[in-house]
């Protein structure tokens, strides 16, 4: 009897033990598995927060690319304006330049043309004044001389006639450089032209050669051809 009661108390004991673990069990697997919900409901709400926020940095970006897209397009827009009027631009100065070199060309050439024929004209000059003034000596000279010659013959002269003889003085008369040689070429209706850093002689829009005479100055060579004025306004020398 007693064996059985102390049977009965051990399967006593192990039945409470029994419902003791199961009960815990129980309880923990109630506690794991709201312990799972809670974090999964954590997890789901920081995926959706994760989402929401994505979904917002992808807005963003997604609106900050367009409008870097929209800038770009207009900066290159702006470039191809730029480009276009520095073109314009390019070509302008350009051609202003060509015309300030042609125009610079034209009067540095005009200028040099102009000061050579008036230091020719003025060196013509200076020379005719040489010849008149010797013209007008060696005239003075010759009627000295006649006058001389006359008294020396008493020629139409009495002293009891007149106290004051009037001497016949005949009339001499200067050398006219023009009647001397009307096809001759004097030096002053020549003007000195240069083309194409070469000097020539011009008259009557003839262009002649400058060559050398024997005292070493500038003369008159063969005529070489004609000074053209050209469409343009500028002058050509056109050869024969």
């Amino acid at each position: 009897m007693d064996n059985n009661s102390k049977l009965y108390s051990h399967r006593e004991q192990l039945n409470t033990l029994v419902c003791n673990v199961f009960d815990e069990f129980l309880k923990l697997d109630t506690e794991s598995t709201n312990t799972i919900d809670s974090l999964n409901k954590q997890l789901d709400s920081l995926k959706d927060d994760y989402n929401s926020m994505l979904g917002t940095r992808v807005s963003e970006h997604n609106e900050e690319l367009s409008l870097l897209n929209d800038k770009i397009s207009s900066l290159e827009c702006e470039l191809e304006d730029v480009k276009k009027d520095n073109s314009n631009k390019d070509k302008l100065i350009s051609e202003l330049q060509k015309k300030v070199n042609s125009f610079t060309e034209e009067t540095s050439e005009n200028k040099f043309d102009i000061i050579r024929g008036q230091a020719k004209e003025i060196a013509a000059k200076d020379k005719e004044l040489i010849r008149l003034r010797e013209e007008l000596v060696k005239a003075k000279q010759g009627i000295m001389d006649k006058q001389v010659t006359m008294d020396k013959k008493n020629i139409g002269w009495s002293p009891t006639s007149s106290p004051t003889p009037a001497l016949p003085v005949e009339e001499v008369k200067l050398d006219d450089p023009k009647e001397e040689d009307p096809d001759s070429d004097s030096d002053e209706e020549y003007e000195m032209i240069t083309y194409r850093k070469n000097n020539y002689f011009m008259r009557n829009n003839k262009v002649y050669e400058i060559i050398k005479d024997e005292d070493g100055d500038d003369d008159v060579g063969k005529c070489i051809g004609n000074w053209v004025k050209q469409d343009s306004g500028k002058f050509k020398l056109m050869k024969n």
